[in-house]
């Protein structure tokens, strides 16, 4: 069995064959003729001359073997809402959402910003961009009218699509002031806004402008939206940092690079399986979210649990009752966390024992020291029948999610 040494040695030695290797993780409509371009380094170019799709790799490729296995499990301790969505019935919801998003006028290249909380509507709408060769870009749900204005006009999106309000604590946050505050400051306001109304809040429409998702949702029931296949490079997604050194930067991912490391990442790193269930307490406002909420567990096959779960610790002793039930409800079979470090209380306090069954990552830990792949298994922990998995892997900053 090659040891982790060997493995790191040769993607070193020849990075361009060990990542011709791994980019048969995921499917390929036209073979890249080049793994890598480094002519103008520090830039790099990956898998030159192939073309894929991060929504057929995230979703359509696992229709024929595990339609009917999960796929995005939701769960609220704001709602108490949880629903499971299978890879057959998220393809439904991805369609959909792309056909309203060719019916407002979206093509390949349009920017749309999605200013959502965490709700499965956001995951559709990612993936429903990446589908049609848009280029999403997500912003944190909540920011402020200004900081929201000020990536609006440098992503310059055809749509916006937004909610009426997420929850903190029990309590309404209202985004849809904010969003039109934001739009009235922007200099190059969005087309359309598409509104998904959750209740929560009242919002004031603006006519001709504004588009109820509901509504647009029953005009696409039936609709089937091709992939359109992108060449490796062209962009996926574009998220901005947090600007405290200035203006916002635009980070733009590429296509078929960063789908083949994160199905590497998926596999070596943290050694899901398909037909697993991975949960993370991230946003997808955030890369991780991005990365390690929708498109990594994806990629694996693996049932991602979209989560909006108050991570401060008051907050998650006062609303101790609502978090255990679903709680329990949502980790059974989970084998994977990947956790923020602010949320690491909020699962230690469900602990008790360390189970007899517990075990480390399979198969890699054979081949890979654990202390390489792995920080300590600090949920190595038994809940009320259920048992939470080994693996366990934390971001070093405290993360909020609005829900």
């Amino acid at each position: 069995m090659q040891s982790y040494k060997e493995f790191h040695a040769r993607s070193i030695a020849d990075r361009a064959g060990f990542w011709t290797e791994q980019s048969q993780l995921i499917d390929w409509q036209t073979p890249a003729r080049q793994a890598l371009d480094y002519s103008r380094p520090p830039f790099a170019r990956w898998f030159i001359g192939g073309t894929t799709n991060p929504c057929h790799n995230a979703v359509d490729r696992h229709l024929p073997t595990r339609a009917d296995q999960s796929a995005l499990i939701y769960v609220s301790t704001e709602t108490g809402n949880t629903k499971t969505y299978t890879f057959s019935q998220l393809y439904r919801e991805v369609n959909r959402l792309a056909g309203i998003l060719l019916a407002l006028g979206v093509t390949r290249g349009d920017r749309v910003l999605i200013y959502m909380p965490m709700i499965p509507e956001a995951a559709f709408a990612m993936l429903a961009c990446v589908r049609i060769g848009a280029i999403h870009s997500v912003v944190f749900g909540g920011f402020a009218s200004v900081s929201l204005a000020t990536r609006i006009d440098d992503a310059r999106p055809k749509i916006v699509i937004s909610a009426d309000a997420g929850s903190r604590a029990g309590k309404a946050v209202p985004y849809k002031p904010l969003l039109d505050e934001a739009i009235a400051l922007a200099k190059f306001p969005p087309q359309k806004v598409l509104l998904v109304d959750r209740g929560l809040a009242e919002m004031k429409r603006v006519p001709g402008r504004d588009v109820d998702y509901a509504r647009a949702r029953a005009e696409q029931m039936n609709a089937e939206v091709p992939c359109v296949w992108l060449e490796s490079s062209e962009p996926s997604y574009v998220l901005y940092t947090s600007g405290t050194t200035g203006n916002p930067k635009g980070v733009q991912r590429d296509t078929g690079g960063y789908a083949v490391a994160l199905a590497a990442s998926m596999k070596y790193i943290f050694c899901g399986n398909a037909g697993e269930t991975y949960f993370s307490t991230s946003d997808v406002g955030w890369v991780v979210g991005h990365s390690y909420i929708v498109y990594g567990p994806l990629l694996a096959g693996m049932a991602l649990t979209f989560a909006a779960i108050a991570t401060l610790a008051t907050e998650y002793i006062q609303r101790w009752d609502m978090h255990r039930s679903l709680f329990y409800q949502v980790t059974a079979g989970v084998f994977l966390f990947f956790l923020v470090s602010a949320a690491r209380a909020s699962v230690a306090r469900l602990s008790t024992e360390p189970p007899a069954s517990a075990r480390p990552s399979p198969s890699c830990d054979a081949a890979f020291p654990p202390k390489v792949l792995r920080l300590p298994p600090i949920v190595r922990v038994r809940l009320a029948k259920v048992t939470v998995p080994p693996v366990c892997v934390t971001l070093p900053e405290p993360e909020m999610t609005l829900e």
